[in-house]
């Protein structure tokens, strides 16, 4: 049977909502979130009927309503995150339990990591937390004052 020729792979290698956008070694101040947010967006402009075939799962149609549920995630996070980071300085490892709300695993904990510092530094870099580095070398992010720039 031949393959349609209109068949488009838009998806090929984006994760489901809650998998992680991290930061890598090698790019520790880098900000993932951001690229990854506004890569998928780009797929808004397909047609709504566009057939989608992930790397994993079931193909589906309506790539808009997925990027929209990816969006609605992250933006969730980001909000816990920022309210958390203006009761105090938080680590990435202070705000595992506001990110994940689930018991982690000793593998799972280096990913996380990862994921929690890409959105630090997404905040960071939008100008809504400020980032200090301790004598400890621990980067430290708290919610920026309003009208403050980095």
């Amino acid at each position: 049977m031949p393959v349609a020729s209109s068949i488009e792979y838009p998806f090929a290698d984006l994760p489901a909502p809650g998998a992680a956008v991290e930061v890598a070694r090698g790019v520790f101040w880098a900000n993932p979130l951001k690229l990854f947010l506004d890569s998928i967006r780009r797929y808004c402009e397909l047609p709504a009927d566009t057939l989608v075939l992930p790397s994993y799962g079931q193909p589906f149609r309506g790539a808009q309503a997925r990027i929209a549920a990816l969006e609605a995630h992250h933006e969730a996070r980001l909000a816990e995150l920022l309210a958390a980071c203006a009761e105090a300085p938080r680590c990435a490892a202070d705000v595992l339990e506001v990110l994940f709300r689930r018991r982690l695993e000793t593998n799972q904990i280096f990913f996380a990591m990862g994921e929690a510092i890409a959105h630090l530094h997404f905040l960071h870099y939008a100008g809504q937390l400020t980032r200090t580095i301790g004598a400890d070398g621990i980067a430290r992010f708290r919610r920026a004052a309003a009208g403050a720039h980095r």
